[in-house]
């Protein structure tokens, strides 16, 4: 007689306690770089593709965005067409660990448009999560 034992399949997740969300972009005027904070809480399963029901998924106000004055954030918000699209929007796909940060796929929805992104940098910060 032969008996085998099914071990259950090891799976990772990382817990979400906040994020920032920052864009680097140049304009004719010089270089600029925006920012968005929020205290979310979400937990995630690494190393596969997460289904769309379990995603994380940020709704940012365009207008929320911080690039360091008024006038660059009005600028920001603008180049976005925040009157018509006042939600950036991020899905996260997948995620896997890389030595101590991650990378993953997301969907980022902004202006009406779908860009997938993939081999994005997730990085995580001592005590306060990924």
């Amino acid at each position: 007689m032969l008996s085998a034992m099914v071990l259950p399949e090891k799976r990772e997740y990382v817990v979400i306690t906040g994020n920032k969300v920052s864009v680097a972009a140049g304009t004719s005027l010089g270089n600029i770089n925006c920012a968005y904070t929020s205290s979310q809480k979400d937990t995630l399963e690494l190393n596969r593709q997460i289904p769309q029901r379990d995603r994380l998924r940020l709704d940012i106000p365009v207008k929320e965005f911080n690039c360091g004055n008024v006038f660059l954030n009005k600028d920001f918000a603008k180049a976005l067409n925040a009157s018509q699209h006042p939600y950036a929007k991020i899905e996260v796909v997948c995620l896997k660990k890389e030595g101590r940060d991650y990378k993953g796929n997301l969907n980022l929805i902004v202006a009406g448009k779908i860009i997938p992104l993939q081999n994005v940098s997730f990085h995580s910060y001592p005590g306060k999560g990924v």
